[in-house]
């Protein structure tokens, strides 16, 4: 394997600039024949066993409905249910290492089957079976099913524009989406049964819980390869251990391998593919954890913009946020795709960023959408800081803030060289 690209030493590299041809994010209806084959080659929650159906007609079904989101179709099935409830638990409950996330999540689910969780899986199939004859008979699964059609193809007018293979599609869609809220209700009360004792014995211990009002939280928002994970080392501080607080990042939740994803999945260049929707359907469990309601802890935000959910439970219960955005912003914009292939490349990174190389345009597009929405997407509640990180971290320069947002006074004070000059928000900006 070639040396990775350092874009401080190497200005160019046409091999960074070769990745048209890795999948991004696309809706399931817009996959073309090549791509859906990929998608069932490589992605996890269209691995054998994973959901209760069949990928392929899980994948017809989307298709043939206009489902904007593949996640919006699949239904775990109870085992891989259980798994994302436990991840769940381990990202947002318990002091667990990022590196340890998967590997105490296995554990955990090992330790909760054991709890005659086949006689649960049993019992509940057999209430659900009774609930769905119930929305059959009262034709609850003809009205879902046409507001799911109608919510995803806008342009249609009314139910007269549907097929009945369409309407059949939905029907099996919006039945997948029932069960699964159905089910995700059974699993909570079941781990809320079994989760302590299996916890103790593994001597897991619980996250520090402040006080409402009392927490003190990060957000570093920036577009992919901007330098967020150098960022966050920089300022989180050393004296307080990172599993202590919720690190809310679809990156880190990449690591997840669901227990039905026996043997791996080989995706070649398309570790984007593998892993992002069994990584959002951890987020969403994480989000509701840390959003339901009374005390939380500290919650570390990495990503591309902020979530509505947490960015008010951040606004409700943060004493202090300490928010920053990272800006990779170097002449010509070259380096941006030499930094993030690099990074794919890097042997010794992260599961979250080993072999995910990004598509080139995708990885363009979004550090133009990324700044184009940076007033709109950072929190309107706290002072937020802009660090440039086109720095050598070679030579052991570090990040500097080239701009500070101030939300309640409506002002960015913008740093250049020694001198600092202060604009006013456009009025409604």
């Amino acid at each position: 394997m070639q040396e990775p690209i350092d874009s401080k030493k190497q200005i160019f590299a046409p091999e960074a600039y070769a990745h048209r041809d890795v999948m991004g994010l696309i809706a399931p209806g817009k996959w073309t024949e090549e791509e859906t084959k990929t998608q069932l080659e490589c992605n996890r929650v269209l691995a054998p066993d994973f959901a209760t159906r069949e990928p392929e007609q899980m994948v017809a079904d989307a298709k043939v409905t206009g489902a904007e989101y593949l996640t919006d179709v699949v239904c775990p099935s109870p085992e891989n249910e259980l798994f994302l409830a436990v991840c769940g638990k381990v990202v947002a409950e318990y002091q667990v290492p990022e590196e340890q996330f998967d590997l105490t999540a296995h554990r955990i689910h090992d330790g909760l089957l054991s709890k005659d969780f086949s006689t649960f899986k049993t019992q509940a199939a057999t209430k659900f079976q009774e609930k769905e004859k119930e929305m059959r008979d009262n034709g609850t699964v003809d009205a879902l099913a046409k507001n799911f059609l109608v919510e995803n193809n806008p342009e249609k007018d009314g139910e007269q524009d549907f097929s009945v293979d369409q309407m059949e599609a939905s029907k099996r869609i919006v039945l997948d989406q029932e069960k699964r809220k159905f089910m995700q209700a059974e699993v909570a009360l079941f781990i809320s049964e079994h989760m302590g004792p299996t916890a103790r014995d593994l001597k897991l211990e619980k996250k520090p819980f402040p006080q409402t009002g009392k927490n003190h939280d990060f957000c570093f928002l920036g577009a992919a390869g901007s330098g967020k994970s150098t960022i966050t080392k920089q300022l989180l501080s050393e004296s307080v251990a990172p599993e202590t607080r919720a690190l809310y990042s679809t990156d880190a939740y990449r690591a997840f391998v669901p227990p039905s994803e026996v043997g791996g999945r080989k995706p070649g260049k398309n570790a984007f593919v593998q892993t992002q929707d069994m990584a959002y359907m951890v987020k969403e469990v994480v989000s509701n954890n840390l959003t339901a309601g009374g005390v939380r802890p500290d919650i570390v935000v990495d990503g591309i913009t902020l979530d509505g959910n947490i960015a008010k439970s951040l606004s409700q219960s943060s004493q202090q946020l300490s928010s920053s955005v990272t800006a990779y912003a170097p002449s010509g914009a070259v380096g941006i795709a030499e930094r993030a292939h690099s990074r794919a490349q890097d042997t010794s990174a992260s599961s979250a960023d080993k072999g995910r190389y990004v598509n080139t345009q995708a990885l363009f597009e979004g550090h133009a959408a990324e700044s184009s929405r940076l007033l709109t997407s950072i929190p309107d509640f706290a002072e937020t800081n802009i660090y440039d990180t086109n720095v050598d971290r070679d030579a052991g320069e570090k990040p500097k803030v080239i701009a500070t947002v101030k939300p309640d006074q409506k002002t960015v004070t913008v740093t250049k060289s020694q001198n600092i000059c202060s604009k006013m928000w456009p009025q409604g900006g």
